[in-house]
C-alpha cells in the first residue's frame, strides 16, 4: 500500500493574512492576542484533520467490509461476473456487484 501523505497545516498563510488583521487592531492587542488566534486555529485544524481521517477509514473499511458480504454470497456458481452495455457507462453504483467492465468508448457511434 502507498504510504498517504502527510496533511501539513498552511501556519505562513494563516500568518500572514492575520498579522494584516493584527495591524488593522492596533498594539493594544499586539503579539499576545495573534499568538492566541494561530494556536487555536492549529488545533481546530489539527482536530478537522482527524475527524476526516476517521470519517474516510470508516467508509473504507465499511467498503471492505461489503465487498466481502456480497463475494461470499455470489458464490463459487459465479467465479467472474462481467458487465457490459448501459450499465457500464455509469458504473460506480453496481461496481460491487462485478468483477469487471466492458466499456466502449464510441458506445453511441453509429457508422452507417
Amino acid at each position: 500500500m502507498s504510504e498517504e501523505p502527510k496533511k501539513e497545516f498552511k501556519q505562513e498563510y494563516l500568518e500572514e493574512k492575520l498579522h494584516a488583521i493584527s495591524e488593522k487592531l492596533g498594539d493594544a492587542y499586539g503579539e499576545p492576542f495573534l499568538r492566541e488566534l494561530i494556536s487555536r486555529m492549529e488545533r481546530t485544524v489539527a482536530h478537522f484533520n482527524e475527524e476526516v481521517d476517521v470519517m474516510v477509514s470508516t467508509v473504507k473499511n465499511n467498503s471492505k467490509k461489503r465487498r466481502k458480504f456480497l463475494a461470499e454470497k455470489r458464490g463459487l456458481e459465479f467465479p467472474l461476473v462481467i458487465a457490459g452495455g448501459n450499465c457500464s457507462l455509469n458504473p460506480e453504483p453496481v461496481a460491487d456487484f462485478f468483477d469487471l467492465f466492458v466499456v466502449f468508448q464510441d458506445f453511441f457511434r453509429r457508422d452507417f
